[in-house]
């Protein structure tokens, strides 16, 4: 019943050539209605198909913002009071070549009222606006922190808000990029919260009707995401137990880092470390963070996103890495050569006394005590005269003559040397000495002892490090990530290999220990 056009005639702005219909003036050209069929679906998983007539033609302004996208008119009619934003203001004005070839409809309802709303285009934007371009802000400087490679390895997300939180977690949320339009800059006042879209409850509707091209069993096409713990213990499986053997320790094989840019002191270091924490994750992650929650619990954190598959184990050498040299720029140089026991001072580097060193009379005067924080065993004298074994040092250590002299009666004196703590792992260091890395030792505490097994040993020679590790079965497998890339060779077990230098001749510098 309703009325509609047969016939349209339509006149052409500037077109390639004129065109002249007879009985029609010049550029004027007639447009017919045009046949066409429509296929609709219907949620009954059905379809009818809908045979319709209409002359293919639109006004510029009635078109949607997103049609329009990318088109450019010299004369360009707008209709802007259905504009719901200022977002669609400027889409639908973008599209005019010239201001004069602008035409802004009026409201035909109240012609006196003006052509666009005053409100929506003034009183600044939005606060779910302002919130979109701080977040894009952030994630511009992500990617730019990228892009230099001074992005943290922790800094990773799989969604927007997961990364935004994990970076702010590592800067702060009071971080503002530098460049920050003063309309959109935040402040500790006014931080940036990302929002947690996974917070949200759905709202799922059932459907009284399921269409059976769609139906399907409800376990079928599932695949649920393993956590962490399960990874972990696919990763360690419990051994079967044999009766014709007895239960042995959770086998893996070792892996270390590819050598770059002089990297062989982290690279051994973090070889020993990170195949003693993948042994047993559970029991050493907590005592990671015992010794040094600032640097061995970043190195845990690392690992666990390592062992998840989202970083190689070179990218958690970088960082470790990276940040040493951001806070000490002088010791840790980039691109330069270090040592494995500079690292170990500032990884190992505990918040409580680790030892302590007293000095004490003939007449019973002791001394100011020395606490010593660095949780390690190392030589304070550097003696060439030093026992062979490290029992043999700890007994000789806690009560030695030295040539300090008492401030009270001016008497010789002896040095106590009294540790307090039993780590579960703990840095033996050996360079200098003719202490070698023996299997095991003991460590006397004030009331109580624990005792020790090498894991893990780096040498030096050659203006390079090389370093074996000890498995829990008692193998031993040697790596040199310039030779060998990650890759971690098996050289039998250490009953039948000489601990105190390395194949090419290298003298071991430190040694690895972790509690039995």
């Amino acid at each position: 019943g309703q009325r509609v056009l047969e016939t349209l005639f339509v006149r052409l702005s500037n077109p390639p050539r004129d065109v002249k219909f007879k009985e029609l003036p010049m550029n004027i050209v007639p447009l017919t209605r045009t046949p066409s069929a429509i296929l609709c679906s219907l949620p009954a998983d059905s379809s009818i198909s809908i045979n319709q007539s209409q002359i293919e033609i639109i006004p510029n302004f009635t078109m949607t913002n997103y049609c329009l996208q990318g088109k450019t008119h010299h004369m360009n009619p707008v209709d802007l009071m259905n504009c719901r934003s200022h977002q669609s203001y400027c889409t639908a004005l973008s599209h005019s070549a010239t201001a004069e070839g602008t035409l802004l409809l009026p409201n035909f309802m109240d012609p006196c009222q003006p052509a666009f709303n005053p409100r929506k285009i003034q009183g600044g934007c939005s606060g779910h606006l302002q919130q979109e371009f701080r977040e894009l802000e952030l994630l511009d400087h992500i990617t730019l922190l990228l892009y230099n490679s001074m992005l943290p390895c922790m800094v990773v997300g799989e969604r927007r808000c997961d990364l935004l939180m994990r970076f702010q977690s590592n800067v702060g949320h009071s971080f503002v990029p530098p460049g920050i339009e003063h309309a959109i800059a935040w402040s500790p006042y006014n931080p940036v919260c990302p929002v947690n879209c996974s917070e949200f409850e759905w709202d799922i509707k059932c459907m009284p009707h399921l269409p059976s091209g769609i139906l399907h069993r409800e376990d079928e096409n599932i695949q649920k995401m393993p956590s962490i713990v399960e990874m972990l213990t696919k990763s360690f499986p419990e051994p079967a137990v044999s009766a014709s053997r007895p239960i042995s320790p959770i086998m893996f094989v070792p892996s270390g880092c590819a050598w770059y840019n002089n990297s062989c002191p982290y690279d051994l270091v973090i070889f020993v470390l990170a195949n003693m924490w993948k042994s047993n994750p559970i029991r050493f992650a907590e005592h990671f963070n015992d010794i040094n929650q600032e640097w061995l619990g970043e190195l845990l954190q690392s690992l666990t996103l390592h062992m998840e598959g989202k970083y190689l184990l070179e990218q958690v050498r970088d960082f470790m890495r990276h940040k040493l040299h951001r806070e000490y720029p002088n010791m840790f140089v980039w691109g330069k050569e270090t040592s494995p026991g500079a690292i170990t001072e500032k990884w190992f580097n505990c918040s409580t006394p680790f030892m302590t060193v007293r000095n004490k009379c003939i007449n019973g005067h002791i001394m100011r005590p020395v606490h010593y924080y660095l949780c390690s065993i190392t030589s304070l004298s550097l003696s060439k005269s030093l026992p062979h074994m490290i029992d043999q040092y700890l007994t000789l250590t806690q009560y030695y003559p030295s040539r300090m002299v008492c401030s009270e009666c001016e008497g010789a004196t002896r040095k106590m040397e009294c540790y307090h703590t039993c780590p579960t792992m703990i840095p033996v260091y050996t360079e200098g000495t003719n202490i070698d890395p023996k299997q095991t030792f003991t460590l006397q505490l004030e009331d109580n002892s624990a005792m020790y097994c090498l894991s893990g040993v780096i040498y030096y020679g050659t203006s390079h490090f090389t370093a074996r590790y000890v498995d829990e079965t008692g193998n031993m497998w040697f790596n040199d990530g310039y030779v060998q890339g990650r890759t971690a060779i098996n050289k039998g077990e250490i009953n039948q290999v000489d601990m105190t230098s390395s194949t090419d001749g290298r003298k071991p510098i430190m040694a690895f220990y972790k509690q039995v």
